[in-house]
């Protein structure tokens, strides 16, 4: 396929949701003319664009803004899927974004594949829908330019766009996609397999839910939890029980419940099992942020406003002191985040230092055991953790810092086991990435 013909100067959007209607702001903010389309309405017997025109209202409300200034917007053209439709075939990308559910999106492809000319580049937005399912619903003479996208949320400030390529796309179209991203939109491109929730779903999953498997065997509390694992992990503030109320308690646990019904009869269906308590606050309807409470509320003291943490026993809440992990592991005077953990793991052996161990030395072993299956390299999975969930050490620049030989012994001593390639790969060396070379066989 000839690259001269997948120039990008304007792009078409099926679906102006929160993500769809983000995306689209996004390719105005670099100057990209935008066609964004949703279902219609229909007002005194005419069909409508009002869903597709409230999301270019709502983009003005969203803080943190997705818009550089107001302006941009007018750069997106809104329209409706009843009418609208044929005018996919003058844009030169189009991107599915609606609702995370295969059939819908089925549906969805095909109706685009009615419209769009033989030059377009076709994908889904998905965060771990599996694109080769998707792609059935299209034309064999389609296959070849369609692909998965996932822009991370809010795809403004987010750096990480993972592209998911299938056995069917052509590999000059993914270049020039990646190419287009990274120098136009300055996205941090990782190219991942057609798996299930990609790289930094699959991978943020499990160290979530190795943190409630933790947390729960050694009687951390939640408050606890996020000290422990936000910055001084070198991980974003919201830790891991805040970014749980973020994102809806309901929806992790529906996200892992969907992973043990795929996973069913394998190992990897234990790992998504989830806490009791979990299913209790859903069922409750404490949610989270969008519900005023899950596992953190809001509540008012003496006319002050403050935050209440969850007895996950109890389920009543209370106000704990700040818990500082720095001063109760005696590691204050370590600024370099990978030093510090590295003195935790090694050198402390209290609970609140078990506790950061397991949950750490797990994810790594969890890693490289997927990382064949998930990724074309090893720098892709460290990329793809810092560049979307804000982590300052790639899971194997951490395992470079511990060191390979140390920490497969310790690994040895409590019981856990890393994968033979890494047992064969610590033989030769000690570290993963030699002289800062970031691809190495992995399989």
């Amino acid at each position: 396929m000839d690259l001269n013909k997948t120039k990008i100067n304007k792009v078409g959007i099926v679906g102006s949701g929160t993500m769809g209607s983000q995306i689209a702001a996004l390719f105005a903010n670099y100057g990209i003319p935008v066609l964004l389309l949703d279902v219609e309405t229909k007002k005194d017997g005419f069909y409508t664009s009002e869903i597709a025109e409230a999301a270019i209202k709502r983009l003005q409300e969203i803080k943190p803004s997705p818009i550089i200034n107001e302006s941009v917007l007018e750069l997106i053209e809104t329209g409706n899927t009843k009418e609208d439709m044929k005018t996919l075939n003058e844009v030169d990308w189009v991107i599915e974004a609606v609702s995370e559910n295969i059939n819908i999106k089925k549906t969805v492809w095909q109706n685009i594949s009615r419209y769009v000319d033989t030059h377009t580049i076709l994908s889904t937005n998905t965060s771990g829908i599996l694109i080769s399912s998707i792609m059935s619903s299209l034309p064999k003479k389609m296959k070849n330019r369609f692909m998965g996208t996932h822009f991370f949320n809010p795809p403004r400030y987010l750096k990480l766009l993972e592209i998911i390529p299938t056995e069917a796309t052509d590999s000059e179209i993914i270049a020039s996609v990646t190419e287009f991203a990274e120098n136009v939109l300055e996205k941090g491109v990782v190219i991942c397999k057609d798996v299930p929730n990609f790289i930094g779903n699959r991978l943020w999953l499990f160290s979530i839910m190795a943190t409630l498997k933790y947390a729960e065997k050694y009687n951390i509390k939640p408050n606890e939890v996020d000290a422990i694992t936000g910055s001084f992990l070198g991980r974003p503030k919201s830790a891991t029980f805040r970014t749980m109320d973020i994102v809806g308690l309901d929806v992790l646990v529906a996200i892992c419940d969907n992973l043990i019904e795929y996973f069913e009869g394998t190992s990897e269906k234990e790992y998504y099992e989830v806490p009791s308590y979990l299913r209790e606050l859903v069922k409750r309807g404490w949610i989270g942020a969008k519900s005023g409470q899950g596992i953190y509320r809001k509540s008012e003291s003496d006319g002050r406003n403050i935050i209440e943490t969850i007895d996950l026993n109890s389920f009543e809440y209370s106000a704990y002191p700040p818990f500082e992990p720095n001063k109760i592991l005696s590691v204050s005077n370590i600024d370099d985040t990978g030093l510090r953990i590295k003195k935790v793991i090694y050198d402390c052996n209290d609970n609140v230092s078990k506790f950061v161990r397991d949950v750490l030395l797990s994810t790594l072993i969890y890693t490289a055991s997927k990382s064949n299956e998930i990724a074309y390299d090893l720098a892709s999975i460290d990329n793809a953790m810092k560049w979307g969930f804000g982590w300052e050490l790639g899971p194997f620049e951490l395992w470079d810092i511990l060191g390979l030989g140390d920490s497969l012994k310790l690994m040895n001593e409590i019981g856990m086991k890393a994968p033979q390639w890494v047992e064969l790969l610590s033989e030769k060396s000690n570290k993963f990435f030699e002289k800062d070379i970031r691809e190495i066989d992995h399989g």
